[in-house]
């Protein structure tokens, strides 16, 4: 059974959307997928969904990601892959360059179509 989750993400108050959306996709999406050298790790499903109107009111959010994993134990792999120490303060430093980090939610989710 697939394993899913969502991550919310607010992006740095002094950056414009396209900012954020710029660095996420040419500078933290390649820095992860590099970070986790084997491709079987990787999650089958990484999809960033990003913002262009808010029509309730502010969520407080600019991006969507949504990461898929075909179960949980593959997802434990590859989260021990990502929380080594010298990936995880790679992964930090980059965020900081375009993240709100204190404001980012993540949740597991179970899809239904």
């Amino acid at each position: 059974m697939p394993y899913s989750m969502l991550l919310m993400l607010p992006r740095r108050p002094d950056l414009t959307p396209e900012q954020f959306r710029e660095h996420y996709e040419n500078g933290h999406v390649p820095l992860i997928n590099s970070l986790c050298e084997d491709p079987n790790l990787r999650p089958i499903l990484y999809k960033r969904t990003y913002f262009v109107a808010e029509l309730m009111g502010p969520s407080g959010y600019d991006c969507v990601t949504e990461m898929q994993f075909r179960d949980q134990e593959h997802f434990q792999r590859y989260a021990a892959v990502m929380q080594a120490p010298e990936t995880k303060v790679k992964i930090e430093e980059d965020e900081g360059k375009f993240l709100k980090r204190d404001g980012v939610k993540m949740v597991i989710v179970d899809p239904v179509q």
